[in-house]
C-alpha cells in the first residue's frame, strides 16, 4: 500500500477558486491521500463550492477558533494522519502527477526531509 499523504488548504473568501482547486487534488494519479480542508471564517459562503466536490477522503472543518492562516496550519497538521504532510492553497491547481512525482522522489532520496515544486502563474486576463 502507498503511504498516505495529508494535504491541507487553509481556504478564507476563495469560493471561485475552490471547486477546481479540489478537483485537481481529487484528480491525482496518486490516490492514497486526505484533504483537510479549514474554513478561517470565510464570508463568501464557502461552505457550497466545497460541499459539491463528493469524495470520502475529504475533510471539511469550519472551526470558530481558527482565525488566522497559522491557526488553521496548524489545527490541519493536527487533524493530519499521513505519512507525508502537503500543503495546498485554495488559488492552486495541482498538475494530475504532483503527488506521484513528490512522494517518488522523497522515497528515493531518503536523505531529504522535504520537498517543492515550481509554479507556473495563469490569468484569465487579457
Amino acid at each position: 500500500m502507498n503511504p498516505l499523504l495529508s494535504v491541507i488548504m487553509p481556504v478564507y473568501n476563495c469560493k471561485e477558486y475552490i471547486e477546481e482547486s479540489i478537483k485537481s487534488i481529487c484528480t491525482q494519479t496518486y490516490q492514497n491521500w486526505e484533504l483537510i480542508i479549514i474554513n478561517i471564517k470565510s464570508a463568501d459562503n464557502i461552505d457550497e463550492e466545497i460541499k459539491k466536490v463528493h469524495d470520502e477522503r475529504i475533510q471539511y472543518h469550519s472551526s470558530t477558533e481558527c482565525n488566522t492562516l497559522f491557526s488553521a496550519l496548524k489545527y490541519g497538521l493536527q487533524q493530519a494522519h499521513g505519512d507525508f504532510i502537503t500543503f495546498h492553497d485554495p488559488d492552486d491547481i495541482s498538475s494530475p502527477t504532483r503527488f506521484d512525482e513528490q512522494i517518488n522522489y522523497l522515497k528515493s532520496h531518503e536523505d531529504l526531509g522535504m520537498v517543492s515544486c515550481l509554479i507556473r502563474c495563469f490569468t484569465s486576463e487579457p
